[in-house]
Protein backbone atom coordinates (compact mmCIF):
# COMPACT_ATOMS: atom_id res chain seq x y z
CA UNK A 1 0.00 0.00 0.00
CA UNK A 2 1.39 3.40 -0.99
CA UNK A 3 0.75 6.77 0.59
CA UNK A 4 1.61 9.89 -1.41
CA UNK A 5 3.44 12.67 0.43
CA UNK A 6 3.47 16.40 -0.33
CA UNK A 7 6.87 16.24 -2.07
CA UNK A 8 5.75 13.52 -4.55
CA UNK A 9 7.60 10.79 -2.68
CA UNK A 10 5.73 7.68 -1.68
CA UNK A 11 5.90 5.62 1.48
CA UNK A 12 5.21 1.93 1.37
CA UNK A 13 4.34 0.36 4.69
CA UNK A 14 4.84 -3.33 5.25
CA UNK A 15 5.13 -5.05 8.62
CA UNK A 16 5.97 -1.87 10.57
CA UNK A 17 8.79 -0.91 8.17
CA UNK A 18 8.57 2.22 6.03
CA UNK A 19 10.39 2.44 2.73
CA UNK A 20 10.63 5.90 1.23
CA UNK A 21 10.86 6.15 -2.52
CA UNK A 22 12.40 9.51 -3.29
CA UNK A 23 12.30 9.61 -7.06
CA UNK A 24 12.47 13.40 -7.18
CA UNK A 25 15.30 13.77 -4.68
CA UNK A 26 17.83 12.00 -6.90
CA UNK A 27 17.08 14.52 -9.64
CA UNK A 28 17.54 17.41 -7.23
CA UNK A 29 20.79 15.92 -5.98
CA UNK A 30 22.03 15.32 -9.51
CA UNK A 31 21.19 18.85 -10.66
CA UNK A 32 22.83 20.28 -7.54
CA UNK A 33 26.04 18.32 -8.14
CA UNK A 34 25.99 19.27 -11.83
CA UNK A 35 25.63 22.96 -10.96
CA UNK A 36 28.42 22.80 -8.40
CA UNK A 37 30.71 21.06 -10.90
CA UNK A 38 29.97 23.70 -13.53
CA UNK A 39 30.71 26.46 -11.00
CA UNK A 40 33.92 24.73 -9.88
CA UNK A 41 35.20 24.56 -13.44
CA UNK A 42 34.32 28.16 -14.22
CA UNK A 43 35.90 29.45 -11.02
CA UNK A 44 39.06 27.40 -11.66
CA UNK A 45 39.24 28.69 -15.22
CA UNK A 46 38.86 32.32 -14.20
CA UNK A 47 41.15 32.01 -11.17
CA UNK A 48 43.95 30.27 -13.07
CA UNK A 49 44.54 33.21 -15.46
CA UNK A 50 46.11 30.79 -17.95
CA UNK A 51 43.11 30.13 -20.14
CA UNK A 52 43.76 26.39 -19.92
CA UNK A 53 40.87 24.28 -21.16
CA UNK A 54 41.74 21.58 -18.60
CA UNK A 55 40.48 23.92 -15.88
CA UNK A 56 37.02 23.48 -17.45
CA UNK A 57 36.96 19.68 -17.04
CA UNK A 58 34.62 19.92 -14.01
CA UNK A 59 32.33 22.13 -16.12
CA UNK A 60 32.20 19.51 -18.88
CA UNK A 61 31.45 16.80 -16.30
CA UNK A 62 28.68 18.96 -14.83
CA UNK A 63 27.16 19.62 -18.25
CA UNK A 64 27.11 15.89 -19.04
CA UNK A 65 25.63 14.99 -15.66
CA UNK A 66 23.03 17.75 -15.86
CA UNK A 67 22.14 16.86 -19.45
CA UNK A 68 21.59 13.21 -18.58
CA UNK A 69 19.48 14.18 -15.55
CA UNK A 70 17.38 16.49 -17.74
CA UNK A 71 16.92 13.63 -20.22
CA UNK A 72 15.84 11.34 -17.38
CA UNK A 73 13.25 13.84 -16.22
CA UNK A 74 11.96 14.64 -19.70
CA UNK A 75 11.70 11.03 -20.86
CA UNK A 76 10.65 8.73 -18.01
CA UNK A 77 11.19 5.69 -20.24
CA UNK A 78 14.87 6.58 -20.51
CA UNK A 79 15.29 7.58 -16.85
CA UNK A 80 16.91 4.34 -15.72
CA UNK A 81 19.48 4.42 -18.51
CA UNK A 82 20.17 8.15 -18.15
CA UNK A 83 20.68 7.92 -14.40
CA UNK A 84 23.00 4.96 -14.82
CA UNK A 85 24.85 7.10 -17.37
CA UNK A 86 25.12 9.80 -14.72
CA UNK A 87 26.64 7.27 -12.35
CA UNK A 88 29.19 6.23 -14.99
CA UNK A 89 30.16 9.86 -15.69
CA UNK A 90 30.51 10.45 -11.93
CA UNK A 91 32.70 7.34 -11.56
CA UNK A 92 34.94 8.50 -14.41
CA UNK A 93 35.10 12.00 -12.90
CA UNK A 94 36.00 10.64 -9.47
CA UNK A 95 38.67 8.32 -10.84
CA UNK A 96 40.17 11.02 -13.04
CA UNK A 97 40.28 13.54 -10.21
CA UNK A 98 41.56 11.09 -7.62
CA UNK A 99 44.24 10.00 -10.08
CA UNK A 100 45.72 13.49 -9.77
CA UNK A 101 44.86 14.33 -6.15
CA UNK A 102 46.10 11.18 -4.42
CA UNK A 103 49.62 11.20 -5.97
CA UNK A 104 49.93 14.91 -5.10
CA UNK A 105 49.01 14.21 -1.48
CA UNK A 106 51.30 11.17 -1.23
CA UNK A 107 54.18 13.01 -2.88
CA UNK A 108 53.60 16.06 -0.72
CA UNK A 109 53.99 18.29 -3.75
CA UNK A 110 51.03 20.37 -4.83
CA UNK A 111 52.23 22.24 -7.89
CA UNK A 112 49.14 24.24 -8.78
CA UNK A 113 46.92 25.00 -5.77
CA UNK A 114 43.95 26.09 -7.91
CA UNK A 115 44.07 22.90 -9.97
CA UNK A 116 44.48 20.79 -6.84
CA UNK A 117 41.47 22.47 -5.21
CA UNK A 118 39.33 22.04 -8.33
CA UNK A 119 40.33 18.38 -8.64
CA UNK A 120 39.63 17.75 -4.96
CA UNK A 121 36.21 19.40 -5.13
CA UNK A 122 35.41 17.46 -8.31
CA UNK A 123 36.36 14.18 -6.64
CA UNK A 124 34.22 14.91 -3.58
CA UNK A 125 31.20 15.96 -5.66
CA UNK A 126 31.46 12.94 -7.96
CA UNK A 127 31.81 10.54 -5.02
CA UNK A 128 28.78 12.17 -3.35
CA UNK A 129 26.75 11.65 -6.54
CA UNK A 130 27.87 8.02 -6.78
CA UNK A 131 26.80 7.38 -3.18
CA UNK A 132 23.43 9.07 -3.77
CA UNK A 133 22.85 7.20 -7.03
CA UNK A 134 23.72 3.81 -5.55
CA UNK A 135 21.40 4.49 -2.61
CA UNK A 136 18.63 5.45 -5.03
CA UNK A 137 19.19 2.36 -7.19
CA UNK A 138 19.13 0.09 -4.14
CA UNK A 139 15.95 1.70 -2.79
CA UNK A 140 14.23 1.29 -6.16
CA UNK A 141 15.27 -2.35 -6.36
CA UNK A 142 13.95 -3.01 -2.83
CA UNK A 143 10.74 -1.18 -3.68
CA UNK A 144 10.20 -3.27 -6.82
CA UNK A 145 11.02 -6.50 -4.97
CA UNK A 146 8.53 -5.76 -2.20
CA UNK A 147 5.70 -4.95 -4.62
CA UNK A 148 6.05 -8.11 -6.66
Amino acid sequence: MYHRLADDSRIQTASNVSFVRLSMSIYRTTFLVAGLLIATGLVAYVASWTGSMTALIPTFLGLNIGGLAALAQARPGAAKHAMHGDAVVAILGALGSLGRVVPAIIGGEIGLPIAFAAQSITAVLCIALIVAAVGHFRANRRSRASTS
